[in-house]
């Protein structure tokens, strides 16, 4: 498709006649590892493994939110209809999205999340997060597994073990985050969220990935947006396992792929779906 193997067939039939060696008849060291020649197609497959990743994280932190704010009764008729179950200190939130709706930050979820525990703006607490019948309307994402957060809203512990599945593949996130939340009880859509950690994404049970957000530049994603509106994030992709993506790698090393959210204007960051995928130095912006 690109060429690549070709192009070293080409290379190696040119030594064996004497004309593409070296003086000494041995072939150029640059010549056996050239660089890897990547494509709009490869920045698209680590963009989608990003959409997927962040198919988990959002809702996590959507419930979050709707607890924080529906501590008593719901309202009715709102994206999700809420109900509430309190035992003696600890409070059962039911998150219901039906068959589909449209919540605040503008995704469209469908099933149903159920956030348990104590956890207050003042005190702290432990919550534990269960999603049931959970889909991503859109990205056609299913989501199943169990989240736990503790702490305080000033510094979260948030621990996401959740298989998000899609029509092209599924991943398991085992992910450690810690997030700094500023919370508005008067307007909860003017929430943000301030994400670092770390952890791993295996993809489809053969490869694991791994996932860091970089302390110096953390995800902040406001609650009244689909996307992170600024931070960068490094998915590492094991040499092994780069071909199976169908990303070129003629080093046969470990992939660095950066993803940055604060592009297109990095200067004044907003609400879009635009990234921009670093490989080496190949950058490309692409749309989740």
């Amino acid at each position: 498709m690109r060429g690549l193997k070709r192009q070293a067939v080409w290379a190696w039939s040119l030594c064996v006649l004497g004309m593409g060696c070296g003086e000494d008849g041995g072939t150029d060291p640059g010549d056996q590892n050239p660089p890897a020649n990547y494509e709009t197609e490869d920045a698209e497959t680590i963009a989608a493994l990003m959409d997927q990743v962040l198919a988990a994280i959002g809702p996590a932190l959507e419930g979050l939110s709707q607890y924080l704010e529906h501590r008593g009764p719901g309202v009715a008729g709102s994206c999700p209809t809420v109900a509430v179950e309190s035992v003696r200190d600890s409070v059962l939130v039911s998150l219901d999205y039906g068959s589909g709706c449209v919540t605040r930050s503008g995704a469209t979820y469908a099933g149903e999340i159920t956030v348990g525990g104590r956890l207050t703006p003042q005190a702290g607490g432990e919550l534990q997060l269960a999603f049931s019948g959970f889909e991503v309307e859109g990205g056609g994402y299913a989501i199943e597994g169990t989240d736990a957060l503790s702490g305080r809203l000033e510094n979260l512990a948030l621990s996401l073990h959740n298989t998000v599945t899609s029509a092209e593949q599924a991943l398991g996130l085992d992910l450690a985050l810690r997030a700094e939340i500023v919370f508005d009880p008067q307007d909860p859509t003017a929430n943000v969220y301030t994400l670092t950690g770390s952890g791993a994404v295996e993809v489809d049970q053969s490869f694991t990935v791994h996932f860091a957000i970089d302390d110096e530049d953390p995800l902040v994603w406001p609650a009244s947006c689909n996307y992170p509106t600024q931070g960068n994030v490094v998915l590492t992709i094991p040499a092994a396992y780069v071909d199976d993506l169908g990303i070129p790698n003629p080093r046969s090393e470990d992939l660095d792929a950066g993803v940055d959210f604060a592009a297109p204007d990095f200067d004044d960051p907003v609400c879009d779906p635009t990234i921009e995928v670093s490989l080496g130095s190949y950058t490309e912006q692409i749309e989740l």
